[in-house]
């Protein structure tokens, strides 16, 4: 058969095309290309939850075995479900499959049974309850039209080129094989045979096992992957294919693996978009050196063309439109952090999304030589200001609307934040991403949370990531800091107010980084950690100040507030003396302007702001006991109401 197809079909897949495409967004001069990498705003659904008897089994293995052709959606065939029976005995067997698809029968252990069809599900009667942890096999035949995207056909007009493909994520893969859509049960492997005509390919996950030759210029690529898969990842396109591959490698001591492209079967398309391909080569390094090697390296990491805007990172064989240099490093990261370790639930979605986009930054930083990925968080954080209430977790009633799940400035960009601030946190690069490849070894072909990945980085660091959790991952919005700031003599005192978009948290306690920039190049950078909407912090410093900056290596998303230098931020004014000063044991201290009697507090504070001392007294002098504190420099400071009075301490 050739690749011409009906001028009729043809218009169909055109006009379903021009609904299906998004542009992508483009800001700096770096594209945006994951806007459409799941399924376009037509496609997405408001799913249910799992039925309850999907949990009487567990999934080993899928055999899907079908035709598929690239000019229609249209699946025939049979998917073979290997599983076992859980906590009790199993009396009813349910999958989830669209009621479009026509089934002609069901096999339980090559016995044909009676089945029930309807609400998408496949409902089969047992005859006789299965024991616990008895091993069962379903075969399933079934032919249909793939309605809601599952799969999709498309053409390709520059080169000529009908393609049909699946994306299964997050609700779709049961629009073309009955599956069991949940995300904490993975397969143990699979194998996925496709018919075709000639001179299409169609491919899958894994490694090409055989072809098999059949009457009228038919064939069938029979596909198996042995590792543990997600139902939504499991795929195939099927098109004119030509293959380009190559070996990559994945870092100094490491085996390399097999890069194994489908492209058009056009020598211009390769010659467009060869060196491109190419820089899967690095981006795999990158990612094997930082997050350990590459998970599936025994089988292959492969790319498959589709005609929509974006990708998706299926399991060992990437589906994406182009090779652009931010969509290959997304969809590659997702190989780690959506395929290797799927987020747990799609409440979680930030471990599959927030992850992979943090690709896309580390990618620029390490394989490119301008400045493109602090253009990039910045473009991040812009998305993030103009969602004063979202938050990366997604609330339980919207856990099943795709709208939601795969909000773009939540999921993707806020959720690529997220893991720029816990490096900032953990304030170590080598810890950071030695964290990330604990968190990948703990959860290694299973699933987990936002919750777990908090958990973990307790243990290891033994920080107190809960706040940080709770305002950035459970909260909404950002903080907006106004900060004020006043110099006297050699004292330089800052007080900062903040005030958070949406009220949850009603305060976000990140530590937050000051710049302090004078004259003759004196420049200075401070960190603070608000404990209250307004703080006032002084410090010891010699040196003249004419600017500040809030955040100014851009690591928090927070909108700009005003920052002003103002005079007589202590006013009115008490007046502080302190004697010997340097001191070795006991500090005379007296205080004038103010009222006798009053209650007053006294700090001692070291040069980064930490109060290492302080003390209630009423009367206007006093004598502080100073044998317990390290000699150095301090701040002494003595506040009474609104009153303020401050000054240089050395200890000997």
């Amino acid at each position: 058969m050739g690749k011409t197809v009906n001028k009729a079909v043809l218009a169909g897949m055109l006009f379903l095309l021009a609904f299906r495409a998004q542009p992508q967004e483009e800001k700096g001069g770096i594209a945006d290309p994951t806007l459409s990498n799941k399924a376009s705003p037509v496609q997405w659904v408001e799913a249910a939850p799992p039925h309850p008897l999907l949990m009487n089994y567990d999934v080993t293995h899928y055999h899907i075995d079908i035709e598929v052709h690239p000019y229609d959606v249209y699946v025939r065939g049979n998917t073979t479900i290997q599983a076992a029976v859980k906590e009790q005995p199993m009396d009813t067997f349910l999958v989830d499959l669209i009621d479009e698809m026509q089934v002609d029968s069901v096999l339980l252990n090559r016995q044909s049974l009676s089945f029930k069809h309807k609400d998408d599900h496949l409902i089969v009667p047992l005859p006789d309850p299965h024991p616990v942890d008895e091993a069962f096999s379903v075969q399933v035949f079934y032919e249909g039209f793939s309605q809601g995207g599952g799969v999709t056909t498309g053409f390709n007009s520059e080169y000529g080129e009908n393609v049909t493909w699946s994306l299964s994520e997050s609700f779709h893969a049961r629009e073309w094989f009955p599956c069991k859509q949940v995300l904490g049960d993975k397969a143990d492997s699979a194998r996925i045979s496709l018919t075709t005509s000639e001179p299409y390919r169609a491919v899958s996950n894994g490694l090409l096992n055989r072809v098999e030759k059949l009457p009228d210029d038919r064939q069938t690529f029979h596909w198996v992957t042995r590792y543990p898969i997600a139902y939504y990842l499991l795929s195939f396109a099927v098109a004119d294919f030509q293959e380009y591959s190559f070996r990559a490698s994945l870092g100094e001591g490491s085996d390399s693996v097999l890069v194994q492209n489908f492209i058009y079967d056009d020598p211009q398309y390769l010659e467009r978009w060869k060196s491109d391909i190419d820089r899967t080569d690095e981006m795999l390094t990158l990612f094997s050196e930082k997050w350990g090697p590459y998970p599936f390296r025994k089988e292959k990491y492969g790319h498959s063309l589709m005609e929509r805007g974006g990708g998706m990172e299926h399991q060992t064989l990437t589906t994406l439109s182009n090779f652009s240099f931010l969509l290959v490093a997304h969809e590659l990261a997702h190989q780690w952090f959506g395929d290797y370790l799927t987020c747990g639930s799609w409440q979680d979605i930030w471990i599959n999304e927030g992850f992979a986009s943090y690709g896309e930054y580390m990618a620029l930083e390490h394989l490119t030589s301008s400045m493109d990925h602090r253009a990039w968080m910045e473009h991040a954080h812009d998305r993030v200001l103009n969602n004063p209430d979202g938050s990366v977790y997604i609330p339980f009633s919207n856990a099943f609307d795709e709208n939601r799940i795969f909000n773009y400035a939540l999921s993707y960009k806020k959720g690529a934040a997220l893991v720029h601030m816990i490096r900032y946190l953990i304030d170590d690069d080598n810890l950071f991403y030695q964290l990330l490849r604990a968190f990948l070894s703990q959860y290694q072909n299973d699933v987990a949370t936002g919750e777990d990945l908090m958990n973990l980085l307790e243990r290891q660091t033994q920080l107190d990531f809960t706040p940080f959790f709770d305002q950035w991952y459970y909260g909404k919005g950002f903080p907006t800091y106004n900060l004020s700031w006043d110099q006297q003599q050699d004292s330089l005192i800052v007080v900062m107010e903040q005030t958070p978009s949406a009220g949850d948290p009603s305060l976000f306690t990140t530590p937050v980084e000051i710049g302090v920039y004078g004259s003759g190049g004196r420049d200075t950078l401070l960190k603070v950690s608000p404990r209250n909407a307004k703080e006032r912090w002084a410090w010891d410093y010699p040196y003249q100040v004419d600017s500040m900056a809030v955040d100014p290596n851009g690591w928090i998303p927070d909108a700009p507030g005003q920052i002003t230098a103002v005079r007589d931020l202590r006013t009115p004014v008490m007046e502080l003396k302190i004697y010997p000063n340097p001191v070795r044991d006991e500090l005379h201290v007296d205080l004038k302007g103010a009222p006798p009697e009053s209650e007053k507090r006294l700090y001692i504070k070291d040069l980064k702001g930490q109060v290492v001392m302080q003390k209630d007294f009423r009367k206007n002098s006093l004598v502080l006991h100073t044998q317990g504190l390290d000699p150095g420099v301090f701040i002494i400071e003595v506040k009474h109401d609104a009153r303020y009075a401050h000054g240089k301490l050395i200890k000997l």
